[in-house]
């Protein structure tokens, strides 16, 4: 299935109207799943740099027998999800996309998608395009969340920064070292200018181990920022609770990143917004059908294309409006409705 955040709560609720649910995962979902404390039907590769085809698609449908197959965008190199809809494919079960990010509707390229729930009007627009026979309806964004628990740890560990730095940036990373590459040559540029800023770097776990110019990508990101000179913080003395990149946005003055979900969270809270736009990055926005971010179209964020320019961000003020929280209950309508229209 989808991101866990927006997955799992979709899970409970059909499962509190009377569906029978089975859920099949891979790579750092399984974890997402366990905490959710629902029982998986069949696990893949838990680690996201492992090509493997452990899971039989068919054979598990075949078992099964399902109404619809809901899936999610994946995350390569292994993607379960598209395996699982070319299964049901072949086996004449309708496909659900819950889309949890702008263009995730690309990896299915192909295959017909009967009903796509995506987060908001522009990805709508997308999906319509590419599956013009396809029901969309928009249910929220999973990235938008209206409260956020800080631990008590880091609340101490950013109470010490602020006493020390006049300014707490963050960087949040999908694994593209060109966006990294050009903030970092801006930081030095600008060294005077943030003498008394600290940068705090996040690095998502799910792109850690991906092979990178003979090393790990983990490490390479890790090598830049160290050799940088820029004065960063990597809390490392700070346990990592649930939803804890969320949590340091929320305490930041302001977030960086390239195409990702953490600017979304970021804008939502008013944060000064720096959408990197490096190379890299950009040929990642074509594999999603995009040729512009869509933070930036949005008017949530800063596009920073320019060394010079990331001194240049500003909060989006009521532009964040426009982002809606995830409704499972919602999402869970639009599927109970497709379900009794089929069957």
């Amino acid at each position: 299935m989808a991101s866990v955040p927006m997955a799992a709560p979709l899970q409970q609720v059909l499962t509190g109207r009377g569906f029978e649910t089975w859920v099949v995962a891979e790579g750092l979902s399984i974890g997402g799943w366990k905490k959710a404390s629902v029982h998986l039907l069949k696990t893949g590769a838990a680690d996201p740099a492992v090509e493997q085809d452990t899971i039989d698609c068919p054979a598990i449908l075949g078992e099964v027998k399902p109404d619809v197959v809901i899936v999610g965008a994946g995350a390569r190199p292994i993607n379960l999800e598209k395996r699982m809809a070319v299964s049901a494919q072949e086996l004449s079960i309708p496909v659900i996309l819950l889309e949890d990010y702008w263009g995730g509707h690309t990896r299915f390229g192909g295959i017909p998608l009967q009903l796509v729930l995506t987060i908001d009007w522009f990805a709508s627009v997308l999906a319509a395009k590419a599956f013009p026979d396809a029901q969309v309806e928009v249910v929220g964004d999973g990235a938008v969340l209206k409260e956020i628990a800080i631990a008590a740890e880091l609340i101490v560990k950013m109470n010490d920064l602020r006493r020390r730095f006049r300014r707490i940036d963050v960087w949040a990373s999908g694994g593209y070292h060109g966006d990294l590459a050009l903030l970092l040559q801006g930081m030095r540029q600008h060294m005077s200018k943030r003498a008394e800023a600290v940068l705090i770097p996040l690095i998502h776990p799910k792109v850690v181990n991906f092979p990178s110019g003979g090393m790990k990508l983990g490490e390479r990101l890790s090598k830049m920022i160290e050799d940088s000179g820029v004065v960063v913080d990597w809390l490392a003395d700070v346990p990592r609770t649930d939803r804890f990149t969320e949590q340091v946005v929320a305490q930041s003055d302001a977030v960086y990143s390239g195409f990702s979900k953490v600017l979304t969270t970021a804008a939502f809270w008013n944060k000064p917004c720096g959408a990197l736009a490096s190379p890299d990055g950009f040929e990642m926005l074509g594999v999603h059908g995009l040729s512009a971010l869509p933070h930036v179209e949005l008017g949530l964020a800063t596009k920073i294309s320019k060394p010079n320019e990331i001194l240049s961000t500003e909060p989006p003020g009521e532009n964040r409006l426009k982002l809606k929280p995830y409704d499972p209950v919602l999402a869970a309508d639009c599927i109970e409705a497709f379900v009794w229209g089929i069957t």
